[in-house]
């Protein structure tokens, strides 16, 4: 699954240098692990949401 999404953004990436991804799902879904996994492939940033919560 990850590759898929892998290959989604990289294609995204051709049209628009900068683009916002976000990763929404229920709670231990592995959004943090898939977002880590994208941050290590791509250098993008990462910007959790639980930062700005509380």
């Amino acid at each position: 699954m990850r590759d898929i999404i892998l290959e989604e953004i990289q294609r995204i990436l051709q049209i628009n240098a900068a683009p916002l991804i976000a990763v929404d799902g229920r709670c231990a879904a592995g959004k943090t692990t898939l977002a880590a996994q994208l941050q290590k492939d791509l250098g993008c940033n990462v910007i959790h949401m639980d930062d700005f919560f509380l």
